[in-house]
């Protein structure tokens, strides 16, 4: 690709050789209704938001991340009355006894552009822009190219993988064109990384990234993030752009916090809360049980069932004093400026 190509996309954010055109979003409300046909799972509340299933046993509260009200307690009520339900998890605005234990990630700049990131993001962009082609993509391209992208991912965190039918079921889910698009970096015929970007009222949320490990020295996933949230806010004038909230696993907080930082995303405090039937929370609570959970973890370091149990009973548990402390955590690249 020639300098004056990469200058194009990076000025312009049209992607190459689109197969298929941008979708245009749907309200809240239709979101929803696609959503619990399509998937025959997740709870409607009173107040137009979603519940969906998260981990096993687990549902998670989703709607506009800029929007922290406290869920209805008789909603809560009834997610835990769920069949094999066992917690309820959401985001709320933190207190001053229940201080901030996680971050939202939010762009929100209508004037979002590579000359406002740092210098070591713009050289990345430009890297992934110089070796990758970045378009939308077919649903049956994901399909046939995108499984060694998210075998590798889910790999490199140790998540259990999917198999090749099972991936392909989960695209074949997500099959609505006025909703959901996928974005991709091409090198020739191979799908070096893919993002799954979902549009609702006047916001975008980038649900899922995944890319092969052995394109990783050529920045594929900023080059990505990049055009999507240019997209998303500066052509189509969306209000935000979500991208995920930290991890609570204990360890890989870090990584991601810089990598969202770098595309120019604001870390915004939040509180995520974790409520369980009555009789198990004396136990969530217990700063022991969560001690003895975390040895658990150092005979089991790989297992993702115990590690996010440890991270779910430090923060339950009251042991993390700062929970956001990983975040003050400098090195040299975080002081790079542009």
């Amino acid at each position: 690709m020639s300098k004056n190509e990469i200058k194009d996309v990076l000025e312009n954010q049209q992607p190459f050789d689109s197969a298929r055109p941008f979708a245009k979003g749907v309200s809240t409300k239709k979101y929803i209704e696609l959503y619990i046909k399509a998937q025959k799972s997740g709870y409607l509340a009173n107040n137009n938001t979603i519940w969906l299933p998260g981990s096993r046993g687990e549902m998670l509260r989703q709607f506009s991340p800029d929007n922290l009200k406290p869920p209805h307690v008789s909603d809560i009520k009834k997610i835990l009355n769920l069949k094999r339900i066992w917690i309820a998890s959401y985001l709320c605005e933190p207190t001053s006894s229940k201080p901030a234990n996680a971050f939202l990630y939010l762009c929100r700049d209508p004037e979002y552009d590579i000359k406002n990131l740092n210098k070591k993001s713009r050289n990345h962009i430009r890297k992934g822009m110089r070796h990758f082609r970045i378009r939308l993509c077919t649903w049956q391209e994901v399909i046939e190219k995108g499984y060694p992208a998210d075998l590798d991912t889910r790999n490199r965190h140790n998540y259990v993988p999917h198999s090749q039918e099972e991936f392909a079921e989960r695209i074949k889910s997500r099959q609505f064109n006025d909703i959901f698009e996928v974005w991709g970096a091409w090198d020739g015929e191979n799908l070096a990384a893919w993002s799954l970007v979902c549009k609702i009222d006047n916001w975008a949320n980038i649900l899922t990234s995944c890319s092969r490990t052995v394109y990783l020295r050529y920045q594929p996933n900023i080059a990505l993030r990049y055009c999507i949230t240019k997209r998303m806010l500066v052509e189509e004038k969306r209000k935000m752009t979500y991208s995920g909230v930290s991890s609570i696993f204990e360890g890989k907080q870090l990584g991601l916090h810089r990598y969202k930082l770098s595309s120019g995303y604001e870390p915004v405090p939040a509180r995520r809360e974790f409520v369980m039937p009555t009789f198990f929370m004396p136990m969530i609570r217990s700063r022991t049980f969560s001690w003895c959970v975390e040895k658990v973890e150092g005979v089991f370091p790989f297992s993702p069932k115990v590690k996010k149990a440890n991270g779910l009973l430090r923060l339950t548990s009251g042991r993390e004093k700062n929970p956001l402390a990983w975040a003050q955590q400098k090195n040299d690249d975080d002081q790079m400026n542009g």
